[in-house]
């Protein structure tokens, strides 16, 4: 057991908590204590369905978790409290405790460039820049002047940060670990002072995440492409590094929805790892159908939702017999691979509950790949809300609104898989197995991670600056033939190769296609006849491309001189040779 402390257990927009992962163990005590739930009826088949659902969770909570790296934070106490107002300022500063070191910095109209041991007075037009976490908060003040240049002080490094601010210095959804926004109106309740009180010494949390720079779309080439973790981070905790990204460990905190909305798999949440997760689900499910269950509903709950609702407490908050509640680290830490896997291992639905814990842009992400998962599942024939997003009012004595069930399939055989885009292809193609409905294929909402490119062969030259950033290997060229071909089960329709055309002529189109011989075949999407070299016959171009370039150089000065543009006509050898002959005529 770690010496270290954890940080302590309060909002998670305030700091990371190590909580116990997937399921909590009092929920599954809670189920053992009360088989019959008192929002069920007594009907003999929902008899059989709690008896079920407690040996489910019961065998859930036998099964042991791989570790996972731990983060550490040290912090000796230094705090900085923004304040508009001076007498506000004060007041704060004397309702921490002794162990604290606080520093005032007020932002007020009237005050003077001044700097005190304890106070630091700046005016409204002061540029204060903070940023940082727990343990590291860099505070860097420039001040404006009549004359330039402006001046700036020396950065100052903070433990904590307690914001009285009315409009908070740190912009970010989810604010950092050891940064507290208690607003400008009043004193911070005694909740969160005593958190801030808590916060000295040494602390840790999980390191919930995982990244494979080697498979990831974010940029090739100087191009631009997948921004999906970056737009959904409710922290702001990952940067862009041009062509690959950066999580910065000390600002994450474990919210998992980079990993659901990555298109490749590259960044991974591992607290626990989804294979772990797709272990347990299949566990769950299995002994619940084994113990005499049917038409098992999954709900998949936040800690933070499931803490304030009682579930699996002592409180009066019950659920319907036949739902399996899944108290997740965070709701967006699974994503379509999961609730199709789910699914496919004969689940009859899955609903997430969204609740004011959930960051907007995590809701947003879900959103996103719910609308997907709804298209997909609506082209086979099943109940397109068999997925969905709940809010808390949606759990009723009889059920779950809006929610359907599936009808009985067979359970998945395939082995568990590490590969994110394969965990999806293959609970998509054993649903469509059970499906009495198969098209070839179904047209997806944007933001899909699968699709196909569409292409204006007449513009195309066959430059191959597509291929040769495409991240997911869903483009190559032809070898001794100029060809451009396209296999579409590896496409991740990250938009790299649309950046990288010069031409313009390539278009991303999300779609699924069902027939497996079809998406795995490989496509060719535009093929020339090689251009000869004229004058040893070489192929080293296309048609198209020769007939661009001279094209649009043959007014140009430079190439005005006889047998100019013919040299553009040759390959590279023979183009020398030629430029040669031409100086010593």
């Amino acid at each position: 057991m770690s010496d270290l402390m954890r940080l302590p257990c309060a909002s998670r927009r305030r700091r990371p908590t190590p909580l116990t992962p997937f399921l909590k163990r009092s929920l599954t005590k809670a189920m053992r204590k009360r088989p019959s739930t008192r929002m069920s009826d007594t009907s003999s088949d929902h008899g059989f369905d709690d008896v079920a659902r407690n040996r489910a969770f019961a065998e859930l909570a036998r099964m042991s978790m791989p570790s996972t790296p731990i983060v550490h934070y040290h912090s000796d106490g230094r705090l900085l409290i923004l304040a508009e107002d001076q007498a506000h300022g004060e007041a704060l500063c004397s309702c921490v405790s002794g162990t604290l070191k606080p520093v005032l910095l007020v932002i007020d109209p009237d005050a003077t460039a001044c700097f005190e041991l304890e106070l630091m007075c700046v005016g409204r037009k002061t540029d204060v820049d903070l940023s940082g976490h727990l343990g590291d908060f860099v505070l860097a003040i420039r001040r404006e002047t009549t004359s330039p240049p402006a001046t700036s002080s020396p950065p100052r490094r903070f433990d904590l940060v307690m914001d009285a601010l009315s409009r908070p210095l740190m912009s970010a959804e989810r604010k950092p670990p050891g940064y507290y926004a208690v607003g400008a109106e009043s004193m911070p309740n005694p909740a969160v002072l005593d958190e801030i009180n808590a916060l000295v010494g040494d602390f840790e949390k999980p390191q919930y995440y995982t990244y494979d720079p080697d498979i990831c779309a974010h940029g090739r080439n100087g191009q631009s492409g997948c921004t999906r973790c970056l737009d959904a981070c409710p922290a702001e905790a990952i940067t862009s590094l041009s062509e690959k990204i950066a999580v910065n460990e000390k600002l994450c905190q474990g919210f998992g929805v980079c990993a659901s909305a990555c298109p490749t798999g590259a960044i991974a949440f591992n607290y626990p790892a989804t294979a772990d997760i797709h272990n347990r689900l299949k566990t769950l499910l299995s002994t619940y159908r084994e113990a005499g269950g049917s038409h098992p509903q999954l709900l998949l709950i936040d800690q933070e939702t499931a803490a304030s609702l009682q579930i699996g407490e002592e409180g009066d908050w019950y659920l319907p017999t036949g739902i399996l509640p899944i108290v997740l680290e965070e709701q967006g830490s699974l994503g379509l691979d999961t609730w199709l896997y789910a699914l496919a291992c004969g689940a009859a639905s899955v609903a997430m509950l969204f609740s004011r814990s959930v960051p907007t842009s995590v809701q947003e992400e879900l959103s996103t790949q719910i609308a997907v998962a709804r298209r997909l599942m609506g082209a086979l024939g099943y109940p397109e809300n068999t997925i969905a997003a709940l809010q808390p009012a949606d759990i009723t004595a009889t059920g779950l609104n809006g929610v359907a069930s599936m009808p009985a399939i067979a359970e998945a055989a395939f082995a568990i898989q590490d590969n994110k885009r394969l965990r999806i292809t293959l609970s998509i193609d054993h649903l469509a197995s059970q499906a009495t409905v198969v098209p070839e294929r179904v047209d997806l909402p944007d933001g899909a991670a699968f699709g196909r490119l569409d292409i204006n062969t007449q513009g195309c030259t066959l430059c191959m600056s597509c291929v040769s950033v495409c991240p997911a290997k869903a483009l190559a060229d032809g070898g001794d033939v100029p060809a451009l071909k396209f296999y579409q089960t590896n496409c991740v329709q990250c938009g790299l190769c649309e950046s990288a055309c010069p031409e313009s002529v390539l278009t991303r189109v999300p779609e699924f296609v069902f027939d497996q011989e079809l998406r795995r075949r490989t496509q060719v999407l535009n093929e020339e006849q090689p251009y000869h070299c004229i004058r040893c016959n070489k192929p080293f171009a296309t048609y198209s491309m020769i007939q661009r370039i001279t094209g649009q150089l043959a007014a140009h000065s430079m190439f005005q001189a006889p047998g100019a543009l013919e040299r553009l006509k040759m390959c590279e050898d023979c183009r020398v040779i030629a430029m040669m002959q031409d100086e010593l005529e």
